[in-house]
């Protein structure tokens, strides 16, 4: 279900930075190897597909794989409801539109390496790496709208 109630993707990214760490953490520890097998393949088509507009399905997926991974539906529909008003409310709709006409787009080696971080069952590792990826996300769209108006 999707309530655009002007949510702001910086409400969004906030709200995913305190989910995603955690649960990244938890999937480490409950992967199935298909699990992990069908990450690996996600992120392949991620780095098949970097720097292009069809990258950003697989970052979703991505995401979510993880999220369905922690065998928890609570987790797996908050991060799924985080990803449908990214990609559907309003303002986050207008946010990744101008993002990615500037040719902003995930960061393929964060990705990789929490994909290492949950082969290797890493649970802290994983959700070290998956804050950071996080923080990093915001930092740099923080950075673009910041230079926009100056």
């Amino acid at each position: 279900r999707l309530h655009d109630e002007g949510i702001g993707p910086f409400e969004v990214l906030e709200m995913r930075l305190l989910i995603e760490p955690e649960a990244c953490a938890l999937a480490a520890r409950r992967m199935t190897q298909a699990q992990l097998d069908e990450l690996g393949e996600v992120l392949a088509e991620m780095a098949r597909s970097e720097h292009t507009p069809s990258m950003e399905q697989y970052d979703r997926r991505f995401h979510t794989t993880i999220a369905r991974a922690t065998e928890n539906g609570a987790i797996e529909s908050t991060v799924a409801w985080l990803w449908e008003l990214r990609d559907h409310a309003e303002l986050n709709k207008m946010f990744h539109a101008r993002i990615i006409e500037e040719g902003i787009y995930p960061v393929l080696d964060d990705h990789k390496a929490i994909y290492a971080a949950l082969v290797e069952r890493n649970a802290e590792q994983a959700r070290d790496l998956m804050k950071h990826h996080l923080e990093n996300a915001t930092a740099a769209a923080a950075t673009y709208f910041s230079d926009q108006d100056a």
